[in-house]
């Protein structure tokens, strides 16, 4: 496995790109204390939820000390000692005892207050929405039509900073390629621009740290080195100093300097890059797939001629006044196939999902859309939904996330699987057996380190809100899945998952997707597509506009 990035053909483009943005962003790490102190020390300490009490069980052990010109990387499986981790680096949690300094001390000798200069971006969660994590409507980005709907990248940007300073927007923002899309409402953006722009805005507040969880998630192959070279650069002048938060499979980028492992059980294992990545390379040895030949599926053998046409689109066009999106779009998909979706960030494919899911206004409009043998316009929303599972960005940010009794189960979360909804309904018998059968494939038994079966009857009681990031994908994925649909749209399905999901995930959708059950996969990592070419899989690209 190849853990480092191609620095060379970067070099010339930072120095052009780049300059103005160090200029303004340097300001952050003018008067900064340096010497001997620590940027980051919690020495041989436990870490507990605030509301635990001295003798609980800690969720992490560590000893962990950051200095001035190290780089780290915290790298761990997707649960819940890997983000409480991050949280503690956020105040969030208790340590026990506490660091004299504080966690961070060069902030403590500077009298910084690290609510102020200690800012972070997660990209597993969806940003905090004034829903009262409720549902919220996700197609409204489809035209962004309603008021609140207009605000543009540009309004959402400048907010960030002085009036003075609000120059430093249009610099920083073409740092990470957005400068085309500033004036554009935030809500048309890609999933891909939209993270983009979250990493802006951080940086606009010119931060002391900045905390990056999984920054790589979703961002395709072209930007990914871009964005990794532009937080080194950042970086090594400390302006701000980064720490970014990996899965276990991620590649590490080769100017991460040391790396802090959350092990299995809460132990953090810190140190140089080189020592700590022969264990994480033994541990993904342990749990890699392997997929033999015998394994291969077996393409269908019954002729296209009969296989019934699940999507028929010809001469599909999208845009929004005058800006077009999708041009002449031609795709059809046939029972039993399995397609992959490839295009960069802004190609349109989010897009072109929502007019096959019938989410986007204008699938009613379009000349030649049908849906299984159906013109679109004919074909209600709710029966589309029951047809097609989907687990998309989209359906992650938009699912509920009330706590309490309003909220919603692990096992009522699947469920809404069966009519598509985002609301409590209650199954009937047959239903219920199924959402089981689905917890015993693929919930905690089967991808952590316990393998009780008991663990996975509470993972189906807990609460959907209280899930780490990946376990809400895993269940986003399920909803999916729950009613063996003709067609299964999964796109990013696995973000936020480490590598024992992703394995298991892969052999159940390779060996368990029926022969006349259609899948859509979009992912920016090739290496995660559950199906290749040995498998007859099938390819449509999108241009990037």
């Amino acid at each position: 496995m190849s853990y480092g990035w191609n620095w060379t053909a970067t070099r010339s483009l930072q120095a052009r790109a780049y300059g103005t943005t160090f200029r303004y962003l340097s300001s952050a790490a003018a008067g900064s204390p340096s010497g001997n102190i620590p940027v980051l020390h919690i020495p041989s300490a436990s870490v507990v939820r605030f509301s635990a009490s001295n003798a609980s069980k800690p969720i992490l052990s560590l000893d962990w000390t950051i200095h001035e010109g190290e780089s780290w990387a915290i790298v761990g499986n997707a649960g819940e000692a890997k983000l409480t981790l991050l949280e503690t680096l956020k105040g969030q949690s208790r340590i026990i005892p506490p660091p004299p300094m504080g966690v961070w001390p060069f902030l403590y000798k500077g009298n910084l207050d690290p609510s102020e200069h200690v800012r972070s971006v997660s990209f597993a969660h969806r940003p905090h929405a004034a829903t009262g994590g409720g549902f919220y409507d996700y197609s409204a980005r489809y035209g962004a039509i309603r008021e609140e709907d207009r605000v543009t990248l540009r309004q959402h940007l400048v907010e960030s900073v002085d009036p003075e300073e609000a120059s430093a927007v249009i610099q920083v923002a073409e740092s990470l390629e957005l400068k085309q899309y500033l004036d554009l409402p935030l809500l048309a953006l890609s999933n891909g621009q939209t993270r983009r722009a979250r990493i802006v805005r951080a940086l606009l507040r010119k931060p002391k740290v900045l905390l990056l969880d999984e920054p790589l998630t979703g961002l395709d192959v072209h930007h990914r080195p871009r964005l990794v070279s532009l937080l080194h650069s950042l970086h090594s002048v400390s302006a701000p100093r980064i720490i970014m938060s990996l899965r276990m499979q991620d590649p590490v980028p080769g100017w991460i300097s040391h790396v802090a492992l959350v092990r299995p059980g809460g132990q953090v294992l810190t140190g140089p890059k080189g020592l700590v990545l022969r264990e994480i390379e033994d541990h993904l040895m342990g749990h890699s797939t392997n997929l033999q030949a015998d394994a291969l599926v077996k393409p269908s053998n019954v002729p296209n001629s009969q296989r019934a046409i699940l999507v028929d689109l010809q001469g599909v066009n999208v845009s929004y006044h005058g800006r077009h999106v999708l041009r002449d779009i031609t795709w059809c998909i046939r029972e039993g196939e399995r397609w992959l979706l490839r295009g960069p960030n802004g190609s349109g494919k989010t897009t072109l999902l929502s007019l096959i899911t019938g989410d986007h206004p204008q699938s009613f409009t379009q000349p030649h859309l049908r849906l299984f043998g159906v013109p679109r316009k004919r074909l209600a929303t709710p029966e589309i939904a029951r047809r097609i599972g989907i687990s998309s960005p989209e359906i992650f940010n938009a699912f509920p996330r009330r706590s309490g009794p309003q909220g919603l189960a692990v096992r009522d979360a699947i469920a809404t699987g069966f009519d598509g909804i985002f609301t409590y309904r209650k199954p009937t018998p047959a239903q219920a057996m199924r959402v089981e059968s689905l917890l015993e494939d693929l919930g905690p038994a089967t991808w952590s380190d316990s393998h009780d079966p008991a663990i996975t009857a509470e993972f189906g009681a807990r609460s959907f809100a209280d899930l780490t990031p990946g376990e809400q994908s895993l269940v986003i994925l399920l909803r999916a899945l729950v009613t063996e649909p003709e067609l299964l749209i999964l796109d990013e399905a696995f973000s936020g998952m480490d590598e024992k999901m992703v394995d298991v995930v892969t052999k159940y959708l390779r060996e368990r997707i029926g022969e006349r059950q259609s899948v859509v996969w979009i992912s920016h990592w090739d290496a995660e597509a559950p199906w290749g070419t040995q498998d007859g899989v099938l390819t449509y690209t999108l241009q990037g506009r």
